[in-house]
Order: structure tokens, then sequence, then C-alpha cells
């Protein structure tokens, strides 16, 4: 689906369970334990190239955390946590010093309705203050969404293709419970399948496009999720009209006018496996994406593999990854074929910059060079404490949308700290620090303080 989503539902995450279509948003912390606990216990695979999260995928991980936001079913129920907090320093996603306000509430009306609004106002982040607001609506066996959200497709941290990074207005559709096929194709496992259309604002120089994204996905055993994604930025002001053959043309992945100045796409094929290792699940991640260029499959691909192993102190549930992105030569699968050129990713002849604001849509590398980051996400067993430790390695090189800012090489650390003293208050802190070669160290340091001011029940 989407992320905030990929895929299942519009963005949202596939449930097998029949009741609790409520979504919530899916935090880096709460993604991860996610995807933590289900390679540990062998639970059906989360289709997490979504950023969205079904009530009812959480039933089984939220008992371990003081968040009864998630744990406790209702006919009605409303929340809202406020937070407060500041920022030193700088980061290309929210440059400069400053305070910050924000207001994070969701109402749910039994099973079937649900109500999210997530606003953000101060010093920084003020790109988007209404970061979310959508409201979802379960019909049988599919969720349909409409409102401001902010979509993502892949199965990593970074996202090839879109990574979440702009909030979008837009509606959305896709399935809430996985599905077989009748027959003798039901053996070919249990599918999921999205559809998103937004508009983000400006895509590059053109303002005012549509944006779609659409995933199919499919298990065909309890270890092993396959599925493919795509996107594409189409129309908007100075260009050709959005008819229903354009449409059509773009759906069936051929350029939708003769000179292809219609659009601009991008599509990529995932893999998730869990495999046993020494007594322990072991997860395996990879995506493959190109851009809609003839040839770019196997001259021009973007490449993200990752793996996630259990690894925790005594006491403690957490794991340990490595996950690497990569753009150009550096993400080609055969480095002896023969190469006619590289096309240029997140740069189009029309369209310009695959970006708003200076900041991608896709992958937080920017374009051509590559990352290497090693990351470890643990929490103790009442959820009072969770911590995140990573550093990363990366390179820049030919086009690339953010090497004037981060130019060749560059290497840097992260710290991510989350102390929940009672289920209703909540103090974050994280902190980072970077430097290259050819540019001078930068750090940054956020601390928020967050309150479930209201709930009902």
């Amino acid at each position: 689906v989407a992320q905030t989503p990929g895929g299942s539902a519009a963005g949202v995450e596939r449930s097998s369970t029949a009741g609790g279509a409520a979504l919530v948003p899916a935090g880096h912390f709460l993604r991860e334990r996610l995807e933590i606990l289900t390679l540990m216990e062998a639970g059906r695979l989360p289709g997490l190239e979504g950023g969205f999260l079904l009530r009812s995928d959480l039933r089984s991980v939220a008992p371990r955390f003081p968040d009864d936001r998630i744990a406790v079913d209702s006919t009605i129920r409303f929340t809202a946590e406020l937070a407060l907090g500041g920022r030193w320093g700088s980061d290309l996603l929210d440059p400069g010093d400053g305070a910050l306000f924000g207001v994070e509430s969701s109402l749910e009306l039994g099973e079937r309705w649900a109500l999210v609004a997530d606003i953000v106002g101060g010093g920084y982040r003020v790109r988007a203050p209404v970061r979310e607001l959508r409201l979802s609506h379960r019909a049988g066996p599919v969720v349909l969404w409409g409102g401001r959200t902010a979509l993502r497709v892949g199965p990593g941290l970074d996202d090839l293709i879109l990574s979440g990074a702009h909030s979008m207005d837009g509606v959305g559709v896709g399935t809430v419970e996985s599905f077989r096929w009748p027959g003798p194709l039901a053996r070919l496992g249990e599918w999921d399948a999205s559809l998103n259309l937004v508009r983000p604002g400006q895509v590059g120089v053109i303002e005012d496009p549509w944006y779609g994204t659409m995933t199919v996905s499919v298990d065909p055993t309890p270890w092993l999720h396959l599925g493919g994604n795509r996107t594409a930025a189409f129309g908007g002001e100075g260009m050709p009209e959005v008819t229903f053959e354009r449409v059509i043309r773009l759906l069936s992945g051929r350029h939708s006018t003769d000179t292809g100045e219609f659009e601009d796409q991008y599509a990529q094929l995932f893999a998730r496996v869990r495999v046993p290792l020494g007594g322990r699940r072991v997860g395996l991640y990879m995506a493959y994406a190109f851009n809609d260029t003839e040839g770019a499959i196997r001259d021009d691909p973007g490449l993200l593999a990752g793996i996630l192993l259990p690894l925790a102190p005594p006491g403690w549930t957490g794991a340990l990854r490595w996950e690497y992105t990569a753009f150009g030569g550096r993400a080609r699968l055969c480095r002896s074929c023969e190469v006619n050129r590289e096309r240029g990713w997140f740069n189009h002849y029309v369209f310009g910059d695959h970006a708003r604001d200076g900041i991608p849509y896709g992958s937080e590398l920017g374009g051509y060079g590559a990352r290497n980051l090693l990351r470890w996400t643990g929490w103790n067993p009442d959820g009072e404490w969770a911590l995140s430790v990573e550093a990363f390695a990366e390179v820049r090189e030919g086009v690339n949308l953010l090497i004037e800012r981060w130019p060749g090489k560059r290497r840097g650390g992260r710290i991510e700290v989350e102390y929940r003293p009672t289920p209703t208050f909540r103090v974050e802190a994280a902190g980072g620090w970077a430097d290259g070669a050819e540019i001078p160290g930068e750090g940054t340091l956020e601390v928020r303080l967050s309150l479930l001011a209201l709930r009902y029940p």
C-alpha cells in the first residue's frame, strides 16, 4: 500500500483478523517493534512496506507496551496527545533551532470508522503544519481512506521510490484482510492490494500534478512475502490533459504520449523472507527499483537490501539491522554486464527534480551513490524504556538531489531514547552527528515531552 503506505490497503498494514479496522500511525519504534516481534515469534510476516498499522495487527504486540490506545477495545474511543519540545542544530528536514508544539488525536467509531489527526507548529517543521488528517472506513474486506497522509512504499527503513517525507491530500482503497483466489489458484497464497491517488502540490517544477501509488503482494508461505509497487506523477499545470486513454496507458506501464512528457513513473519489486540460522530466526529483505526509461531495469537500478538479526541483552527484546541502499552502478546485480548509460535517478527532463522544497520524494540518499546503515533497536520487558542506536557511512556522486548539501563521502550516527514512566506520559530524546571530507561536522539534539491529555473511555 501506501506511507506512510505499500503492501496492503491504502497505505494500511494488512490484517489476518476480522475485527478492529481502525488505523494508527506507525512511528519508527512501533513499526520496528512489530517487525522484530513477528520475526522472533514466527507469526505471519507483516507487509511493512506500508506505514499504517491496523489496530488488530497490534493487539498481540500492545500488551507489552503501556499504550492503551492500542491495547483496549471500545465501541467509541477518543484520544488526544499533546507534545512540547525543542530542537537544536540543523539537518535536511528540519533546518535551524526552534520550539515544537504538537497535537496528535484519534477518534474511532466502532470497528469501521477512524479519524486520525497530527498537527505540528513551532519554530521548525513548518512545511506541513497539518501532517496528517485522515478519515478511514472499513467496508467488508477493504478499507477506504480520504484526507491528508504521508505515503511510503518499500520494505526497509529507507524506501527507494517513495519514503513518506511529504504529506499529501488524496484518497485510497486497499485490502484489510488478505484473500485467496478461488479454485487451484488458492495454492498461490494470500494476496493484498492497494491503490492511492493524491495531490502532492508540487513535483519538481510542475505545480498541482496527480500522484498515484499501486501495490500488489502475495504470501506464498507464512515465511515469505513478495510484491511490487508502482508510483507515478502525472498531469499538472502546463502538462497534457489527463484523459482516460492516457491513464490506461500509464497503468499498463507505457508512456502515455508519444514523447512521454505526461508522467514520471517509478517501480520496484520487493521480497521479505524469514530463515532459521543458529537457533534464531533471521529476517532478510530486498527491493529492486527502476524508473520508466527503456533499459533502466538493467542499466540503472536502485537497490535496497537488509538483514534483521534478533539480538538483545538479558531481559530485553531487540534486533540488530544492517541495511544497504544504492543507485546506479553500485546497485547493479550484474556488475560485469554491458551498460549503455545511466538515466538519472529522481530527475526527469520535464518534471525536473523528483522533490518538493528540495526534499526528495524517494530515498534519503537522493540519487546516485550508496549508504550502509547499522542500527540496533530494543526495549525492556514492560516497554518503559526503548532505545535505538545507529551508525551510517554514505557517498553521493553524479546526479544526486542532495549532493550540493552533502557532497562525496559522509558518516555519522544517531541515538534515540524513549521513556514512559506512566501509560500517559512519554519523554523522547534524539541526537546525532555527521561529518564528511568536503563538509564541516553538523549535529542535532531534539527533546519532546508528550502527555495523553484527553481519553475516552
